[in-house]
């Protein structure tokens, strides 16, 4: 795996990843670029054949590489997804819309 679960979020609608991080960005242009530039030189040499084997090479470890990160954050937000009160005060928890107190 070359890209790491912090720099990325789910989708909201569908399934997928987007970049919330200057690395994910980084990590989404540079397999932009791995995939693109080789397979455009490949066609301007008429190599159709290596083309295509290089865009489906890439981008089958690109979708390896994504469904092992969407795994990793779904493995995750499953153990965030619960909020336990303990018998300690003035306990904080916050979510993306939320930022939860405990009353004293």
């Amino acid at each position: 795996m070359f890209g790491k679960p912090e720099w990325f979020v789910k989708k909201k609608w569908g399934w997928g990843l987007r970049p919330k991080t200057w690395q994910g960005w980084v990590y989404t242009l540079t397999w932009a670029g791995i995939i693109i530039a080789p397979s455009m030189y490949f066609q301007s040499q008429s190599q159709f054949i290596e083309s295509g084997i290089w865009t489906f090479a890439c981008i089958l470890g690109l979708s390896w590489d994504v469904w092992t990160i969407h795994s990793q954050l779904k493995s995750r937000s499953e153990v965030e997804d619960f909020f336990y009160i303990g018998e300690e005060g003035g306990q904080e928890a916050e979510t993306d819309k939320l930022q939860l107190r405990e009353k004293s």
